[in-house]
């Protein structure tokens, strides 16, 4: 007779549950699956941090307890708030005064306990002279002064006290006027009697001390040869003499004489 053989069958493989409660994870942190391994790991929302092991993630927890649970408001200075950076999730520090901002609760505790002037940068109404006024440079938010009446700006208040206690360019000499230049704002002056110009204050105060024939280059209508008329050329402001009878016109007195 043909024996029967009995062939054993392997057993099958016993797989170990590697299943965690939830009551073993700690708080805030999540047990999430690599799609690509199927391994699990573990996740913080709070800084984003992600590791393979439950025990790294409890150890994690134990060691940064006080920054899982958030700084407390009564740790943070006077001023100053804690903010997230939203691509990072990294807490820093931000001061609405001046608008400093640091990564570090130290630096800004540091910050402080600093003199008022260095951290704040403000400025009270009564500080700022007469006719300026603090202004916010809108790309570096840095602090600057203008006066309106002649646009000047600086960025140090000292300088703007230092221009107030300068005498006043107020004393124009008769017969001229201030202007302004409209392409760049910039002062200069102007003389009516002879249209003359000049970017200096100092050099029309020069120009009035000079002989009165010399700035004016007026002429007495009794000078003028009879037929003739004194007139201004528009774009010079240089005179010129016209004779209507003709229609000569020329730009010295002295030919209009000859003629």
């Amino acid at each position: 007779p043909t024996p029967t053989v009995s062939t054993p069958q392997p057993a099958s493989p016993v797989t170990t549950a590697t299943t965690t409660t939830s009551g073993d994870i700690p708080t805030g942190w999540k047990e999430m699956k690599d799609p690509k391994s199927g391994r699990a790991y573990y996740y913080r929302a709070s800084d984003k941090k992600t590791v393979w092991s439950l025990d790294d993630a409890k150890k994690l927890s134990t060691e940064n307890a006080a920054a899982a649970a958030v700084i407390s408001a009564g740790d943070v200075p006077a001023g100053w708030k804690e903010m997230k950076d939203p691509k990072t999730g990294r807490a820093y520090y931000y001061r609405a005064s001046d608008k400093k901002t640091v990564w570090s609760l130290e630096e800004a505790k540091k910050l402080s306990t600093e003199s008022p002037a260095t951290p704040t940068q403000s400025t009270t109404a009564t500080e700022i002279p007469t006719g300026w006024k603090e202004m916010k440079d809108p790309k570096s938010g840095r602090a600057y002064y203008y006066r309106a009446s002649d646009k000047k700006t600086v960025w140090s208040l000292d300088d703007a006290k230092k221009l107030s206690a300068e005498p006043a360019t107020t004393e124009i000499p008769a017969g001229w006027r201030e202007m302004k230049d409209p392409k760049t704002g910039r002062a200069y002056y102007y003389r009516a009697s002879d249209k003359k110009t000049v970017w200096s204050l100092e050099e029309a105060k020069k120009l009035s001390t000079e002989s009165p024939a010399t700035p004016t280059q007026s002429t007495t209508a009794t000078e003028i040869p009879t037929g003739w008329k004194e007139m201004q050329d528009p774009k010079p402001g240089r005179a010129y003499y016209y004779r209507a009878s003709d229609k000569k016109t020329v730009w010295s007195l002295d030919d209009a004489k000859k003629l």
